[in-house]
Protein backbone atom coordinates (compact mmCIF):
# COMPACT_ATOMS: atom_id res chain seq x y z
CA UNK A 1 0.00 0.00 0.00
CA UNK A 2 1.76 3.53 -1.13
CA UNK A 3 2.06 5.94 2.00
CA UNK A 4 0.16 8.75 1.35
CA UNK A 5 1.96 12.18 1.86
CA UNK A 6 0.25 14.47 4.58
CA UNK A 7 0.23 18.33 4.92
CA UNK A 8 -1.04 20.10 8.13
CA UNK A 9 -3.81 23.31 7.85
CA UNK A 10 -5.27 24.44 11.18
CA UNK A 11 -8.68 24.55 9.44
CA UNK A 12 -9.93 22.42 6.53
CA UNK A 13 -12.30 24.13 3.78
CA UNK A 14 -15.48 23.28 2.65
CA UNK A 15 -16.81 22.13 -0.83
CA UNK A 16 -15.32 19.64 -3.57
CA UNK A 17 -12.68 21.70 -4.05
CA UNK A 18 -10.09 22.78 -1.75
CA UNK A 19 -7.69 25.78 -1.95
CA UNK A 20 -5.15 25.84 0.31
CA UNK A 21 -2.42 28.60 0.88
CA UNK A 22 1.19 29.21 3.04
CA UNK A 23 4.15 27.65 3.90
CA UNK A 24 2.62 23.97 3.69
CA UNK A 25 2.64 24.31 0.30
CA UNK A 26 6.32 25.25 -0.06
CA UNK A 27 6.63 21.45 1.42
CA UNK A 28 5.03 20.03 -1.02
CA UNK A 29 6.88 21.42 -3.93
CA UNK A 30 10.33 20.47 -2.12
CA UNK A 31 8.47 16.59 -1.98
CA UNK A 32 8.42 17.40 -5.83
CA UNK A 33 4.64 16.44 -5.73
CA UNK A 34 2.98 17.19 -8.87
CA UNK A 35 -0.70 17.38 -10.85
CA UNK A 36 -2.88 13.97 -9.75
CA UNK A 37 -1.20 12.81 -7.17
CA UNK A 38 -2.82 12.10 -4.00
CA UNK A 39 -2.16 13.51 -0.53
CA UNK A 40 -4.27 14.16 2.78
CA UNK A 41 -4.92 17.22 4.73
CA UNK A 42 -5.17 17.17 8.30
CA UNK A 43 -6.15 19.51 11.04
CA UNK A 44 -4.59 18.40 13.83
CA UNK A 45 -8.21 17.62 15.66
CA UNK A 46 -9.02 14.60 13.96
CA UNK A 47 -10.77 15.56 10.99
CA UNK A 48 -9.19 14.70 7.43
CA UNK A 49 -9.09 14.77 3.26
CA UNK A 50 -8.14 12.35 1.22
CA UNK A 51 -7.71 14.56 -2.50
CA UNK A 52 -6.26 14.35 -5.77
CA UNK A 53 -3.92 17.59 -6.78
CA UNK A 54 -6.08 19.63 -9.04
CA UNK A 55 -2.94 22.33 -9.52
CA UNK A 56 0.27 23.37 -7.63
CA UNK A 57 1.92 26.64 -7.21
CA UNK A 58 5.06 28.24 -5.31
CA UNK A 59 2.31 29.13 -2.47
CA UNK A 60 -0.49 27.74 -3.52
CA UNK A 61 -2.44 24.14 -3.77
CA UNK A 62 -5.85 23.16 -5.55
CA UNK A 63 -7.17 19.69 -4.42
CA UNK A 64 -10.08 17.89 -5.28
CA UNK A 65 -11.42 15.70 -2.30
CA UNK A 66 -11.82 12.01 -2.81
CA UNK A 67 -12.92 11.46 0.90
CA UNK A 68 -13.21 13.17 4.59
CA UNK A 69 -13.05 11.49 7.36
CA UNK A 70 -13.22 12.70 11.30
CA UNK A 71 -10.93 10.10 13.36
CA UNK A 72 -12.47 8.21 16.13
CA UNK A 73 -11.45 9.83 19.33
CA UNK A 74 -9.22 7.57 21.62
CA UNK A 75 -10.65 5.82 24.34
CA UNK A 76 -7.95 6.66 26.99
CA UNK A 77 -5.81 9.93 27.25
CA UNK A 78 -2.48 10.12 28.22
CA UNK A 79 -0.92 13.51 28.92
CA UNK A 80 2.78 13.86 30.08
CA UNK A 81 3.92 17.01 32.81
CA UNK A 82 7.87 16.52 32.69
CA UNK A 83 10.77 18.80 33.95
CA UNK A 84 12.32 20.44 30.37
CA UNK A 85 16.02 19.16 30.14
CA UNK A 86 18.53 21.18 28.64
CA UNK A 87 19.62 22.05 25.07
CA UNK A 88 17.86 20.25 22.12
CA UNK A 89 16.61 17.37 24.17
CA UNK A 90 13.28 18.91 25.03
CA UNK A 91 12.76 18.73 21.19
CA UNK A 92 13.56 15.00 20.89
CA UNK A 93 10.74 14.92 23.89
CA UNK A 94 7.92 16.58 21.88
CA UNK A 95 8.83 14.41 18.92
CA UNK A 96 8.61 10.84 20.62
CA UNK A 97 5.80 11.99 22.86
CA UNK A 98 3.79 12.74 19.95
CA UNK A 99 4.48 9.76 18.01
CA UNK A 100 3.68 7.88 20.78
CA UNK A 101 -0.02 9.39 20.61
CA UNK A 102 0.64 11.70 23.99
CA UNK A 103 -2.38 13.86 24.26
CA UNK A 104 -0.98 17.09 25.78
CA UNK A 105 2.48 17.67 27.03
CA UNK A 106 3.34 20.36 30.52
CA UNK A 107 6.12 21.15 30.56
CA UNK A 108 6.63 21.50 34.62
CA UNK A 109 9.45 23.62 36.28
CA UNK A 110 10.80 21.68 39.47
CA UNK A 111 13.07 23.22 41.93
CA UNK A 112 16.36 21.29 40.52
CA UNK A 113 15.49 21.32 37.09
CA UNK A 114 16.31 24.07 34.29
CA UNK A 115 14.86 27.19 34.01
CA UNK A 116 13.17 27.32 31.13
CA UNK A 117 13.95 30.71 29.02
CA UNK A 118 10.98 32.76 27.78
CA UNK A 119 12.21 33.16 24.44
CA UNK A 120 9.42 35.13 22.19
CA UNK A 121 7.91 32.22 20.29
CA UNK A 122 8.55 29.21 21.97
CA UNK A 123 5.00 27.60 21.73
CA UNK A 124 5.02 28.00 18.29
CA UNK A 125 8.40 26.57 17.74
CA UNK A 126 7.71 23.57 19.92
CA UNK A 127 3.70 23.44 18.50
CA UNK A 128 5.85 22.93 15.17
CA UNK A 129 8.14 20.33 16.16
CA UNK A 130 4.37 18.14 17.15
CA UNK A 131 3.31 18.83 14.04
CA UNK A 132 5.71 17.12 12.08
CA UNK A 133 6.03 14.61 14.50
CA UNK A 134 2.48 14.20 13.93
CA UNK A 135 2.61 13.81 10.33
CA UNK A 136 5.46 11.61 10.05
CA UNK A 137 4.00 9.06 12.58
CA UNK A 138 0.49 9.32 10.43
CA UNK A 139 -1.67 10.92 13.29
CA UNK A 140 -4.67 12.37 12.93
CA UNK A 141 -4.06 14.88 15.78
CA UNK A 142 -1.85 17.09 17.10
CA UNK A 143 -0.97 16.95 21.26
CA UNK A 144 -1.88 20.08 22.93
CA UNK A 145 1.40 21.69 24.73
CA UNK A 146 0.69 23.77 27.58
CA UNK A 147 3.08 27.11 28.63
CA UNK A 148 5.45 25.97 31.20
CA UNK A 149 4.02 25.31 34.71
CA UNK A 150 5.36 25.46 38.07
CA UNK A 151 5.20 22.17 39.80
CA UNK A 152 2.39 23.31 42.64
CA UNK A 153 0.30 24.58 39.92
CA UNK A 154 0.94 21.79 37.75
CA UNK A 155 -0.73 19.61 40.94
CA UNK A 156 -3.46 21.93 40.99
CA UNK A 157 -4.88 21.03 37.35
CA UNK A 158 -4.74 17.19 37.97
CA UNK A 159 -8.28 16.56 39.74
CA UNK A 160 -9.28 14.85 36.73
CA UNK A 161 -7.25 12.30 35.93
CA UNK A 162 -8.52 8.96 37.48
CA UNK A 163 -4.65 7.57 37.40
CA UNK A 164 -1.35 9.82 37.85
CA UNK A 165 1.68 8.43 38.09
CA UNK A 166 5.36 9.62 39.28
CA UNK A 167 7.88 7.91 38.16
CA UNK A 168 10.43 7.35 41.16
CA UNK A 169 13.30 5.09 41.20
CA UNK A 170 12.98 4.32 44.88
CA UNK A 171 9.37 3.31 44.06
CA UNK A 172 8.08 -0.21 45.84
CA UNK A 173 5.48 -0.59 42.67
CA UNK A 174 6.76 -1.40 39.15
CA UNK A 175 4.78 0.36 36.62
CA UNK A 176 2.94 -2.69 35.00
CA UNK A 177 1.47 -3.53 38.22
CA UNK A 178 0.30 -0.26 38.41
CA UNK A 179 -1.39 -0.44 34.91
CA UNK A 180 -2.81 -3.47 35.35
CA UNK A 181 -5.00 -2.87 38.20
CA UNK A 182 -7.26 -0.09 36.80
CA UNK A 183 -8.82 0.19 33.63
CA UNK A 184 -8.65 4.03 33.49
CA UNK A 185 -10.04 6.87 30.87
CA UNK A 186 -7.40 9.88 32.15
CA UNK A 187 -4.05 8.92 33.11
CA UNK A 188 -1.26 11.71 33.78
CA UNK A 189 2.41 10.93 33.88
CA UNK A 190 4.93 12.81 36.06
CA UNK A 191 8.44 12.87 35.03
CA UNK A 192 11.17 14.86 36.83
CA UNK A 193 14.48 16.39 36.13
CA UNK A 194 17.96 14.69 36.66
CA UNK A 195 18.43 15.47 39.85
CA UNK A 196 15.22 14.05 41.43
CA UNK A 197 12.10 15.23 42.97
CA UNK A 198 13.05 16.86 46.14
CA UNK A 199 11.16 15.22 49.06
CA UNK A 200 8.99 17.98 49.56
CA UNK A 201 7.74 17.48 46.17
CA UNK A 202 7.39 13.93 46.62
CA UNK A 203 4.88 14.27 49.37
CA UNK A 204 3.01 16.99 47.60
CA UNK A 205 2.56 15.01 44.70
CA UNK A 206 1.43 11.52 46.73
CA UNK A 207 -0.98 13.70 48.67
CA UNK A 208 -2.91 14.36 45.43
CA UNK A 209 -3.07 10.92 44.06
CA UNK A 210 0.13 10.22 42.71
CA UNK A 211 1.51 6.92 42.64
CA UNK A 212 5.44 5.86 42.56
CA UNK A 213 6.19 3.58 39.90
CA UNK A 214 9.24 2.68 39.10
CA UNK A 215 10.58 2.06 35.16
CA UNK A 216 13.36 -0.44 35.78
CA UNK A 217 16.47 -0.84 37.90
CA UNK A 218 18.37 1.74 35.87
CA UNK A 219 18.45 5.34 36.61
CA UNK A 220 17.58 6.89 33.38
CA UNK A 221 17.45 10.38 32.06
CA UNK A 222 14.54 12.50 31.57
CA UNK A 223 13.68 12.19 27.88
CA UNK A 224 14.42 8.35 28.23
CA UNK A 225 11.87 8.21 31.60
CA UNK A 226 9.31 9.85 29.88
CA UNK A 227 9.48 7.89 26.47
CA UNK A 228 9.72 4.59 28.26
CA UNK A 229 6.94 5.52 30.33
CA UNK A 230 5.02 5.90 27.64
CA UNK A 231 6.02 3.52 25.84
CA UNK A 232 5.26 0.81 28.57
CA UNK A 233 1.38 2.61 28.76
CA UNK A 234 0.94 1.96 25.09
CA UNK A 235 2.29 -1.59 25.89
CA UNK A 236 0.19 -2.57 28.15
CA UNK A 237 -3.19 -0.38 26.82
CA UNK A 238 -2.13 -0.59 23.02
CA UNK A 239 -4.11 1.39 20.37
CA UNK A 240 -6.20 2.49 22.72
CA UNK A 241 -4.24 5.50 23.61
CA UNK A 242 -3.05 6.56 20.04
CA UNK A 243 -5.33 9.50 18.95
CA UNK A 244 -5.81 9.05 15.71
Amino acid sequence: MTKVTRFFTKKLPGGQIVRIEGEETRHMKVLRLKKGDQICLFDGTGNEITGQILDIGPRKLEIKVVAREKVRTTEVLVDLAISVPKGKRWDWIIQKATELGVSRIIPVVTKRGVVIPNKEGKSERWTRIAVEAAKQSQRATVPGITEPAKFEEMLDFTEDYDLKLIALPTAKQDIKHALQKRRPKRILCLIGPEGGFTDEEQDKAKKRGFTPVKLGKEILRVETAGIAMLAMIKYEYGNRIFRG
